[in-house]
């Protein structure tokens, strides 16, 4: 398995819709900053999972061994990053 798709793996790990990643994330009291792409939930998270210099957009960029790794995140990703950043998990937010 290459770097990439480890990191796509452990994205997975948080569930298979929005709300599953919220809840997940609440379970394991990871919370983070709204409108912030480097200290959101899911940057922390991966942060927590051991990856560098992490950057969430609607795509993850991480840093594996001082090797920029980029990859696409399925669509519920970027759903739960706008209503987080809409205030909708308030037990979330930083």
């Amino acid at each position: 398995m290459n770097d990439r798709d480890k990191l796509l793996a452990t994205l997975l790990e948080l569930g298979n819709d929005s709300v599953e990643i919220a809840n997940n994330l609440g379970k394991l009291g990871i919370k983070g900053k709204t409108r912030s792409s480097v200290s959101c939930p899911i940057a922390n998270y991966l942060t927590i999972k051991g990856y560098k210099q992490v950057k969430v957009a609607g795509w993850i960029l991480v840093c594996i061994n001082g090797q920029e790794i980029c990859c696409n995140c399925p669509m519920y990703f970027d759903r739960f990053m706008t209503a987080f950043d809409t205030g909708a998990y308030p037990n979330l937010i930083q």
